[in-house]
């Protein structure tokens, strides 16, 4: 739905209306139904190298101070 097409809803008036509605089953105006399901698909698999973690270094001792 285009945000045109939500603007020609009608909308119920009072919350007694949305009350009736839900208890009658009747589909509430502006709502949209949305499925349960998740989109069926194949999962990608990851091209991207693995990044090395700081700890992970090559054994190269970097000397870090503070003064």
């Amino acid at each position: 739905m285009t945000p045109e097409a939500d603007a020609d809803i009608p909308y119920p008036a009072s919350f007694a209306e949305i009350v009736d509605l839900i208890s009658s089953g009747k589909p509430i105006p502006g709502i949209k139904l949305i499925p349960d399901k998740i989109a069926d698909g194949e999962v990608s698999v990851s091209t991207s190298e693995v990044r090395t973690k700081p700890w992970e270094s090559d054994g190269e001792a970097t000397e870090v101070s503070f003064f």
